[in-house]
């Protein structure tokens, strides 16, 4: 890679390091929200545990086979937080610099197109990780009682493992961006899909088959049974068949991703839409 090309991507990133640090109240709720929402359905929980008895916890062990409500709940959304904030934003960022009249400066300049908009999401994918990673440090305290345990630095990988296949997916929400023009529609359509079929608070196996076919296909509904099965099930990471299935969706993703966002950008061109807003 010449220097040139490394002069780019640090130029974008720190950009939006920039930004990041300017907007930092979305990653404090990044850091909380997974604690607020666990213990908000602990309590619906408890409520259905009075009203039915001990059924409904023995239906929720039946269901998900596990016996602790909080954990896996804290899981399931710890991982749909950031999951659908990456998505969002990048969908949000590429619609910002459409607004701006920014992005059509960038397309004018002799740098890389498809590096210039994969740049975007990265350094809040990277804060969005990181403080993921911070927020399951107290919960992994409590429960495994010491801060770097063997289960603690899997759950850490395995969750920065989850959420990297998510970059293809941002730049599908950015490329839908580009041609649609509207973002919130595709951020609330792609995070729609993602929040139903993932399986975040509920197991997939009570959808329906053809449901679950399509959870097989996302990241996200492997992720969190992998980080499930580190944390809940002690299942060493090498040894889940969910990792190779997530290194294997990395560039399952990004490469088509990566295709389509060129031929939105050469179609563009040739009509005039791309630089309409």
């Amino acid at each position: 890679m010449s220097s040139k090309r490394l002069l780019e991507i640090y130029a974008h990133l720190y950009k939006e390091f920039i930004y990041v640090r300017r907007y930092y109240s979305i990653l404090i709720m990044v850091f909380i929200m997974p604690y607020i929402m666990a213990v908000i359905s602990s309590l619906l929980g408890f409520a259905a545990y009075i009203m039915v008895g001990e059924s409904a916890y023995e239906k929720f062990t039946s269901t998900t086979g596990e016996e602790d409500v909080f954990t896996y709940f804290l899981i399931g959304i710890g991982l749909f937080v950031p999951s659908t904030l990456i998505i969002s934003l990048t969908s949000q960022l590429t619609a910002s610099e459409m607004e701006r009249g920014t992005l059509e400066y960038i397309f004018l300049s002799p740098i890389s197109r498809i590096l210039a908009t994969i740049t975007f999401p990265i350094p809040w994918m990277i804060s969005i990780i990181a403080v993921s990673i911070l927020s399951y440090m107290p919960f992994f305290v409590l429960k495994f009682g010491f801060p770097f345990s063997i289960e603690m630095i899997q759950g850490y990988v395995a969750t920065l493992i989850g959420l990297t296949p998510l970059l293809g997916i941002g730049l599908l929400a950015a490329t839908l961006t580009l041609k649609i023009k509207e973002y919130w529609v595709v951020g609330n359509l792609l995070q729609g899909i993602i929040l139903f079929f993932s399986g975040f608070t509920y197991p997939i196996t009570i959808l329906p088959y053809w449901m679950q076919l399509l959870s097989m296909v996302l990241p996200t509904s492997h992720a969190v049974e992998l980080i499930r099965d580190v944390i809940e099930r002690h299942v060493s990471l090498i040894m889940s068949g969910r990792l190779p299935i997530l290194l294997f969706m990395v560039p399952l993703y990004l490469l088509p991703a990566m295709v389509s966002y060129k031929y939105v950008l050469r179609r563009g061109e040739l009509t005039g839409e791309l630089y309409k807003y």
